[in-house]
């Protein structure tokens, strides 16, 4: 079974580039759209995962100036993925897969998917 969850949130960040781009040496900010898959089995009480955790995770990145957010020194829209793919798969069993999509413009996204395994693992 799968769940999905969409959310957007508004922060700012600049990218430190070698090369001239329209979001290098440039505090901007951005509308970002995040998507995400949870595919496994339902639990005792009968969710795979709690919507309200996956939001709680994503408003941690809401107004804020990306830069300072501990983890994202340099947030292209390929870091905040595994940003939360990091925050997301600490709750999660063994098995699950899990996709993150960040959309930074309507245009371009960045996704990565994975199958999770516990966060003690060695």
């Amino acid at each position: 079974m799968k769940i999905y969850r969409t959310k957007t949130f508004d922060s700012a960040h600049i990218l430190k580039l070698p090369y001239e781009s329209k979001c290098a040496d440039s505090i901007h900010g951005h509308t970002w759209r995040v998507e995400v898959w949870i595919e496994g089995v339902p639990n005792e009480y009968g969710m795979i995962f709690d919507f309200q955790k996956i939001s709680n995770i994503i408003d941690t990145l809401d107004h804020k100036f990306l830069n300072e957010v501990q983890g994202l020194e340099q947030p292209t829209a390929e870091n905040i993925v595994l940003w939360l793919i990091k925050r997301i798969k600490e709750s999660l069993s063994d098995g699950f897969k899990l996709k993150v999509r960040v959309w930074e413009s309507p245009n371009s996204y960045a996704e990565e998917e994975i199958v999770a395994r516990r966060k003690f693992e060695l």
